[in-house]
């Protein structure tokens, strides 16, 4: 790892010459290369460690020097990349893993409908932290058609629902049950208390 710098078949100095020239010496082992230097004004010191010091030697660190600001701005830039990258996962696995859970045939309406609000919370959260990659980027086309065929059978749930008009009970049953489902990022740690806290209250208002 690192630039090598090179004058015909010999290398000068070891993978941390060119370290220096970077802000953040940690990046010149991020990149791997070699730079063959053919400048006859350049020349290898006696040890072969380094290059004898002089202005066009200056000039040259001052070239690599721009090279290496170039090179620290990809690397980031890839880096951010990446975080985008797991974020979006990471929420289209959560919106996926509720999703899922609200197709229970047992499950209670208002708490399908619930679950299926939070997986439509991560798939929206999906959809905009993938809308921040890059689209040159091979990742991001196949997520995107994830997201969006998700996206499309919660908005299928809702409109099934969306005509259930809300007894006196509801909003009570529906404020508890989201407040159950928002504390968790995982359905199944919370859905069965959510589905109790139901049966209580419509118990409750039955007698």
């Amino acid at each position: 790892a690192g630039l090598r710098l090179r004058v015909g078949d010999i290398q000068v100095g070891d993978e941390t010459i060119t370290a220096g020239l970077f802000k953040e010496s940690r990046f010149s082992s991020w990149v791997v290369g070699d730079i063959h230097i053919h400048h006859k004004k350049i020349v290898p010191n006696g040890r072969r460690d380094d290059f004898e010091q002089n202005g066009k030697y200056a000039e040259l660190q001052d070239e690599l020097k721009l090279l290496a600001t170039r090179l620290t701005a990809l690397i980031r830039q890839r880096s951010n990349q990446r975080v985008r990258l797991r974020k979006t996962h990471q929420q289209l696995t959560n919106a996926s893993a509720w999703f899922e859970a609200s197709r229970s045939p047992r499950m209670p309406a208002l708490v399908k409908v619930a679950a299926v609000e939070r997986a439509r919370v991560y798939a929206d959260a999906a959809l905009k932290e993938v809308e921040k990659i890059s689209d040159r980027d091979s990742h991001r086309n196949d997520m995107e058609e994830r997201i969006n065929r998700l996206r499309h059978q919660i908005a299928g749930f809702e409109e099934k629902y969306q005509n259930n008009g809300p007894k006196k009970e509801d909003k009570i049953i529906t404020s508890a049950v989201t407040a159950i489902l928002s504390s968790a990022n995982d359905p199944e740690t919370v859905l069965g208390l959510a589905e109790k806290v139901h049966i209580a209250i419509r118990g409750h208002f039955s007698t």
